[in-house]
C-alpha cells in the first residue's frame, strides 16, 4: 500500500503491518482497525514499486522487518524516534547502501538501451541540468534555515528579557493574576520557540549522504567505458539517480522549515497574549 505522503505499508503475517522507515521495516503497532484504507492505495504494480524503489533508493522491498535488535537502530524508527526527527520520504535510507545504488543504477541503463543516440545526449543535458538545479534550491533552503535561526534566536533573547521585567517578583509591572497567565503564556512561548530552533538546527545540520555524479567511482566507471555512447549513458543514470537523491533531501529540509515557521508562530503569538494582559494590567 502506498499512501499520497509517499509512505508505503505491507501486511506481513496476517494482519501485522509493517511500514518502511529510514530503509528499514518496522511494525506498527496500532491494529489495523485504526488505519483508514480509503487514504492508501493498493501497490500490486511491479512497476510502480520499482519506480518506487528508484525515487527513493530503497533497499530490497522484500526483506525482514527490522526487531529490537540492535535496540538504538530500531529505536530511531520508532515513533518517538519519528517524532525529534522525522524520516525522508517514502522510507529512503539516510544512508542508502551502495548494492542498492548500484542496482537501480542497473534499471536505468537498461532503460537508456532502449534510447538513440541523439534522445541520449538531450537526455543526458535534461539530467544534468536538473541536477544542478535540484542542488541550488537545497542550498537556498539551507541559507533561508540559517537567516530563520539568526531572527528566532534574537527575537527569543528579547522575548526573555521582556518576561524577566513584566514578570519579576516583588517590582514586577504585572500583579495577580495577569502574572500567572502571563508566565504560562511565556511558557508556551518558550517551548514554542525552542522546536522552531531545533526544526531549523535539524534543516541545517543534518548530513544525507548523498549520490556524487562526479565521484572517483563514477568517473572510473564512466573512463572504463568503452566509447562515448556509454560514457553518457553511465554519466546520465548516476545524474538521475544524484538528482532523485537530492529532491528527497530538499523535501526534507523544506517540510522541517515549514514546521519552524509554524512552531515559531505560536511563540509569537504567546508574546501577543502577554503583550495584551500587560495592556489589561495598564488600562485596568
Amino acid at each position: 500500500m502506498r499512501r499520497s505522503d509517499g509512505t508505503i505499508a505491507r501486511y506481513r503475517g496476517g494482519k501485522n503491518i509493517e511500514t518502511l522507515v529510514d530503509g528499514e521495516w518496522i511494525s506498527v503497532l496500532l491494529p489495523s482497525g485504526f488505519w483508514d484504507e480509503r487514504d492508501w492505495l493498493p501497490v500490486n504494480d511491479d512497476e510502480q514499486l520499482a519506480h518506487h524503489a528508484l525515487q527513493c533508493l530503497t533497499p530490497d522491498l522484500d526483506r525482514v522487518g527490522l526487531r529490537w535488535s540492535p535496540f538504538w537502530a530500531r529505536f530511531a524508527r520508532s515513533f518517538l524516534g519519528r517524532l525529534a526527527v522525522p524520516p525522508l520520504f517514502g522510507g529512503a535510507p539516510r544512508a542508502p547502501d551502495e548494492r542498492d545504488t548500484m542496482r537501480c543504477r542497473a534499471v536505468l541503463l537498461s532503460c537508456f538501451s532502449r534510447v538513440s543516440d541523439e534522445e541520449m545526449e538531450e537526455l543526458h543535458d535534461q539530467a544534468l541540468r536538473g541536477y544542478e538545479l535540484q542542488r541550488e534550491r537545497n542550498a537556498t533552503v539551507e541559507q533561508r534555515a540559517n537567516f530563520f535561526l539568526g531572527a528566532a534566536g534574537l527575537s527569543s533573547t528579547l522575548v526573555l528579557a521582556n518576561a524577566s521585567i513584566l514578570l519579576g517578583a516583588g517590582d514586577g509591572v504585572l500583579g495577580s493574576p495577569w502574572r500567572e497567565l502571563s508566565a504560562a503564556a511565556f511558557a508556551v512561548a518558550s517551548v514554542f520557540a525552542i522546536v522552531a530552533g531545533l526544526r531549523a538546527l535539524q534543516a541545517v545540520m543534518l548530513a544525507f549522504q548523498r549520490v556524487s555524479p562526479s565521484g572517483v567511482g563514477s568517473i572510473l566507471e564512466a573512463d572504463s567505458a568503452t566509447g562515448s555512447r556509454r560514457a553518457r549513458r553511465n554519466h546520465a543514470s548516476f545524474l538521475l539517480l544524484a538528482q532523485e537523491r537530492e529532491l528527497r533531501v530538499h523535501e526534507w529540509k523544506l517540510a522541517r522549515l515549514g514546521e519552524a515557521r509554524r512552531w515559531f508562530g505560536g511563540a509569537v503569538l504567546g508574546v501577543v497574549v502577554v503583550t495584551a494582559f500587560v495592556l489589561v494590567e495598564v488600562l485596568r
